[in-house]
């Protein structure tokens, strides 16, 4: 940690505890950006396969641009270091298409950090909420409700009261402006793997994402003159600009409901001990009471509605989140109708990471250390 008067430096180490995968938009086709050979993945480098086989003649260029890059290789051998590929993994995609992990402009996988800031914000400020200021929400506390399953206005529009009360009123106001944290650092070429993820029973995608172990490391900065000083001029309690500079005892408090709530829920459905066991152990992690710099996050693709609202510490049984449910249309089946009942578990399913042919684990769990 380095500290001066207006600021406070820190290093970051995160260890990837479940499978991460933020991606970049780009859905990888079979055949085109890559393919399988004897239970391998190989994603294909499209340049020098158009540099090997390009030909001279313009009536032959055009066939080739039309011809698929493993049409190409015909019965070629890959190999992890040929130079028709990028990068390998182990283990082949169920659907013919794989979503991408984003990567920086060497083709190196990371966390970007505007995604490690969308977390933390979101668990700073149920800290705030439900810990700081132990705030019952209310249906008040919400924008109006959708007119239709179109207006994304309502939608995107709805918690800007609890924005405007524990954050500040517009982006250029707001106290989070004080808490920046950069991009990690690239992960080791080792830690991209292939992860088939069950978004609902009987829906499985495939994703590239980093592994379980891996460890990146990537910098945080508290701007001590943006959480005093505006914070007091947006007129924000001091309080809560305090829980930001306790940032990781504060992401640890949303952390331990969290898990709390995800053991009830996979306990409740009778899912797979695989699932409990991994609840089970990180209960018993925080048991052992994390340091005032150590934190549990959860990131990434397929953590959750739960992980990424400020309404995710409601309990299903809460009224408030039926109405909400109805107001905002989640219940995508029940256009805003109501088909959903109070205590019903919400969301009704789970997305979970494969461990061998099973569902096990949910996705994009990370430590961090502050030092």
């Amino acid at each position: 940690m380095h500290e001066t008067q207006l600021s406070r430096n820190y290093e970051v180490q995160i260890e990837i505890l479940t499978p991460l995968h933020v991606g970049n938009g780009v859905v990888l086709k079979r055949d085109f950006e890559f393919v399988v050979q004897n239970g391998k993945t190989y994603r294909l480098n499209d340049s020098a396969l158009l540099q090997a086989f390009w030909p001279a003649d313009a009536k032959q260029q055009e066939k080739i641009a039309l011809t698929r890059p493993a049409d190409l290789l015909g019965n070629t051998r890959l190999s992890h270091d040929d130079a028709y590929v990028l990068y390998a993994y182990n283990g082949s995609p169920a659907m013919g298409e794989i979503r991408e992990q984003i990567k920086d402009v060497f083709g190196h996988a990371y966390v970007p950090g505007s995604s490690l800031k969308g977390g933390l914000r979101t668990a700073l400020m149920r800290t705030m909420i439900e810990g700081v200021a132990q705030h019952s929400l209310t249906r008040a506390d919400l924008g109006r409700a959708m007119r239709n399953d179109y207006d994304a206005r309502a939608a995107k529009e709805a918690d800007d009261m609890l924005d405007r009360k524990y954050g500040g009123f517009d982006p250029n106001h707001d106290m989070f402006r004080g808490l920046s944290i950069a991009d990690t650092t690239p992960a080791p070429k080792n830690a991209l793997t292939l992860q088939r993820v069950q978004m609902v029973p009987k829906l499985e995608i495939d994703v590239e994402a980093l592994a379980i172990g891996s460890q990146l490391k990537t910098s945080l900065r508290l701007d001590r003159y943006i959480l005093q000083t505006v914070a007091a001029q947006l007129g924000i309690e001091k309080k809560f600009a305090n829980t930001i500079r306790n940032v990781a005892r504060a992401v640890q408090f949303t952390a331990e409901t969290r898990i709390r709530q995800e053991l009830a829920y996979h306990i409740q459905n009778n899912h797979a001990q695989a699932v409990h066991f991994y609840y089970e152990q990180l209960q018993r992690i925080q048991q052992k009471k994390f340091a005032d710099n150590e934190c549990l996050l959860q990131v990434g693709f397929a953590a959750g509605w739960r992980a990424k609202t400020l309404l995710g510490g409601l309990p299903d049984n809460d009224p408030l989140l039926e109405k909400v449910i109805g107001d905002f249309y989640l219940d995508k089946g029940g256009k805003g109708q109501g088909s959903h009942a109070s205590g019903d578990a919400f969301p009704k399913a789970r997305h979970l990471a494969f461990v061998g042919r099973n569902p096990a684990l949910p996705m994009g769990w990370v430590k961090m250390v502050l030092s």
